[in-house]
């Protein structure tokens, strides 16, 4: 009867040494888990994570998840859903930088002028608007801007778009017959001649 006792003693006994051996060897256990650190341009983005909100917002991190396969979904306003996919490695930390498109990516000009009630032309075609006026849904590119206002002459500008933005153009109208020439004669010819008590360096 006393063998099977002595055949738990002894197993228990080298359970025992191979945990102190463990132990003395320094061997730890091993944790299957990373971490995902998210970052958008623009910040501020709603993280989901394998269709679950984190209550989390860009920038921030997603802690002790296994290895393996993931789906991170980033949600924000004015702009679209950015879906992706990242694995994950145990003991490391990946990072994802995302850059979020805008849902409306057009362009805007807003045209003013002085004086106001100019009729507007863009691109050499009457808008049916007159200053102040807004022109939204523009694409990206060149833009011939004509000013049209009695009294006044027509005032021409040239504005380039480059990227998704707004374009805020005041234009000053010159009165018309505002400006000319000035022919000066004398007799004889070769006098100096000043204009408003200001020398132009000019001779008759």
């Amino acid at each position: 009867m006393k063998i099977p006792y002595l055949k738990i003693l002894l197993s228990l006994l080298v359970t025992a040494i191979i945990i102190i051996s463990c132990v003395e060897n320094h061997v730890m256990p091993v944790f299957n888990y990373g971490s995902i650190y998210v970052t958008s341009d623009p910040s501020g983005a709603q993280i989901i994570f394998n269709d679950e909100n984190t209550g989390k917002v860009t920038p921030d991190s997603i802690i002790d998840i296994s290895a393996g396969e993931y789906t991170i979904m980033l949600k924000l306003n004015a702009f679209k859903d950015t879906t992706f996919s990242v694995t994950v490695n145990q003991n490391s930390q990946t990072t994802e930088d995302i850059y979020l498109i805008e849902t409306n990516p057009k362009a805007k000009i807003v045209i003013t002028s002085n004086p106001s009630g100019a009729q507007i032309y863009l691109n050499d075609e009457n808008t049916g608007k007159i200053t102040p006026a807004t022109f939204d849904n523009l694409e990206r590119g060149n833009y011939a801007i004509k000013l049209k206002l009695a009294l006044y002459d027509d005032a021409i500008e040239q504005i380039v778009v480059t990227k998704d933005q707004t374009v805020n153009k005041n234009i000053s109208m010159a009165i018309a017959g505002s400006s000319g020439t000035l022919n000066v004669t004398s007799e004889p010819s070769g006098a100096l001649i000043s204009l408003n008590g200001e020398n132009t360096g000019k001779l008759t």
